[in-house]
């Protein structure tokens, strides 16, 4: 039977990608075998919150760059872009607190009863240890390890992330939008990325074109990442990442250079689940041990600007949210 094996899943040239599809884990063997010492439970309740930061943040990164300007393409125009991210997170999302009343058999090596620890986006791990007791009369067993450090013990303080877009203008102010992320595979990696979006210019509706230069726009934009990560042959980290977004877009119409900007509601789930068949080291064997679930509903502020340059156009715009996401777009226009 295969031993649980995680120390392999952060190669260098893997790394950010991986932390994108919420799959970086610093987990050693002995970390998980641990944990999974301490019942099954335990290791679900610890994974939820030590992964929880990636997924949301994998939500948010997706989130954006549906847009850069209010006034949707005229019809049959065509627009190809690449776009760039950066997206940073705040020092509390390093962190969250862990209460040792309510796992069966963790407990911190200092005696303390819940302390704040690392996420897979923090920094120091932590000492504690798992003691099992055998049955009355018999000794206790007690293991000893460090709970998993994050990104920041590897020097990572934020997520780079890449995609191409593409979008069409249709009749009446509608322009619809496609993303996608060519299939990447190597021996253990798999992602792809999908989405459609929809603007429909509502600048002539409210007559405000013929007050100001500005274009007023509404948008749909629904993402989907699909990843997995083979660990052994029988043993697998799936991963899936929806996100949604909902915005009112407003931007000027001036013909070189002009600003945007959008407010709307961000949301979608994030799901990652250990498959396969693990054992540890008393002998127990687990299938499909871990399933993790997390569900994002926010509010985003985006503002930006854009550049036009013959057929080119040049953007640049920050998103505020939970987290934020800087953004580049390099986009050419045909027609």
């Amino acid at each position: 039977m295969p031993k649980i094996k995680f120390n392999n899943m952060l190669s260098p040239n893997l790394k950010s990608l991986i932390a994108f599809i919420s799959l970086t884990s610093s987990l050693s063997a002995q970390n998980l075998d641990a944990l999974f010492e301490s019942g099954l439970q335990d290791a679900q309740q610890f994974a939820q919150g030590y992964f929880n930061p990636a997924m949301q943040l994998g939500v948010h990164s997706l989130s954006g760059g549906w847009y850069n300007s209010g006034k949707s393409k005229k019809t049959l125009a065509f627009e190809v872009s690449l776009i760039g991210n950066v997206t940073t997170w705040r020092d509390k999302r390093e962190r969250f607190l862990l209460n040792t009343a309510r796992y069966a058999n963790l407990n911190f090596t200092d005696g303390a009863q819940e302390k704040y620890v690392a996420t897979v986006l923090g920094d120091a791990s932590t000492p504690v240890y798992v003691e099992e007791f055998l049955g009355e009369g018999l000794p206790s067993v007690r293991t000893d390890f460090d709970l998993p450090a994050g990104l920041r013990s590897e020097g990572i303080q934020f997520l780079p992330s890449a995609f191409l877009q593409a979008s069409i203008g249709l009749v009446k102010g509608i322009e619809i939008k496609g993303r996608f992320l060519p299939s990447i595979s190597t021996n253990d990696v798999s992602v792809s990325l999908l989405g459609v979006g929809v603007q429909f210019d509502i600048s002539e509706i409210l007559s405000s074109d013929r007050v100001l230069p500005l274009g007023i726009s509404f948008l749909l934009g629904y993402s989907k990442l699909n990843a997995s990560y083979q660990i052994e042959s029988n043993q697998s980290i799936e991963s899936q990442i929806v996100s949604r977004n909902i915005s009112l877009i407003l931007s000027t119409k001036l013909p070189v250079f002009n600003v945007y900007g959008g407010v709307g509601l961000i949301g979608g789930s994030s799901d990652l689940n250990l498959l396969g068949t693990y054992q540890v080291a008393s002998g127990v064997n687990f299938i499909d041990p871990l399933a993790l679930e997390s569900d994002v509903s926010a509010v985003g502020l985006t503002l930006g600007a854009k550049l036009k340059l013959g057929f080119f156009r040049l953007n640049l715009d920050h998103s505020f949210s939970d987290f934020s996401t800087t953004r580049a777009g390099i986009n050419i226009r045909f027609r």
